[in-house]
């Protein structure tokens, strides 16, 4: 550990499945020390747990297995540079969705089957029980959080254009509401919830729901050397949000967006 980066071992690039093509990523030097990417560390697992039937006995087996089926190896597929699959549009008018029932299924019968609710429905206020009076009163706004398009979730706020273009971590205010707490375009405010404090700058967007801010995650601050850990603490929504139970029924993920907060002017750091 740590890992081996992007630029250290032979990849696939794909950027989603709908986009048709996937993209050669070689690797431009060799991995510090003993570093082994991501997908070597799992194939090695897997096989000393007992599954070898089910893995590769090397990365590069992988790779070149991945690509069979367009007829190529991966060295082959590096001196071509990309694949692209054909385009079909509306092949939905052919081959219906993947649903059981081949259409959009606003009710999911599957859902149903496996014992979940078909329709999405309200489960309250992550946090907090149903009738709690005190979520008004103490935390009488809703946070959300939205990826800032100059960075790829946490990482890449060392390279000084990205944060020239993005320096800080912004929270998005309805006017109504910065008069309501005596906030100013661009002060630096405290966002509060049950689990924790952090800070962020706000700017006012007349575009959002007065009951509802909008915050900046990822961001911690590696020029800080000053800070635990590059203030990872400071202005992280990891810092607001609860990893405990109970999680979604579903897919088991955490409650990341609509918590109950407050919000309050305080200092920069």
């Amino acid at each position: 550990l740590p890992a081996a980066t992007n630029f250290e071992f032979d990849d696939i690039g794909h950027f989603g499945l709908p986009h048709g093509f996937i993209l050669a990523r070689p690797k431009i030097v060799e991995p510090a020390g003993e570093c082994w990417p991501d997908s070597q560390i799992l194939n090695e697992l897997g096989r000393r747990l007992g599954y070898a039937q089910y893995f590769w006995n090397d990365l590069r087996e992988c790779l070149d297995d991945i690509l069979r089926p367009a007829g190529m190896t991966y060295d082959d597929f590096k001196n071509i540079g990309i694949l692209k699959g054909e385009w079909e549009y509306k092949s939905y008018e052919k081959k219906g969705f993947h649903t059981p029932s081949g259409k959009v299924e606003i009710y999911s019968q599957q859902l149903k089957d496996w014992g979940y609710e078909p329709l999405p429905s309200d489960r309250g206020l992550a946090g907090f029980s149903d009738g709690d009076s005190g979520v008004a009163e103490d935390y009488p706004l809703i946070f959300t959080s939205a990826k800032d398009p100059f960075y790829f979730h946490s990482a890449y706020r060392n390279i000084p254009s990205l944060r020239k273009a993005s320096p800080e971590p912004i929270v998005l205010v309805h006017p109504e509401t910065a008069h309501r707490f005596n906030i100013g375009d661009e002060d630096w405010v405290c966002i509060e919830t049950k689990q924790g404090t952090i800070r962020q700058r706000a700017k006012l967007n007349d575009q959002i729901d007065p009951r509802v801010i909008i915050l900046s995650y990822g961001w911690w601050f590696p020029e800080r050397k000053d800070l635990e850990l590059c203030g990872w603490k400071e202005s992280n929504v990891n810092v607001l949000t609860n990893n405990d139970p109970p999680y979604e029924p579903a897919i088991g993920s955490t409650s990341l967006r609509a918590v109950p907060c407050r919000i309050y002017k305080t200092q920069g750091f």
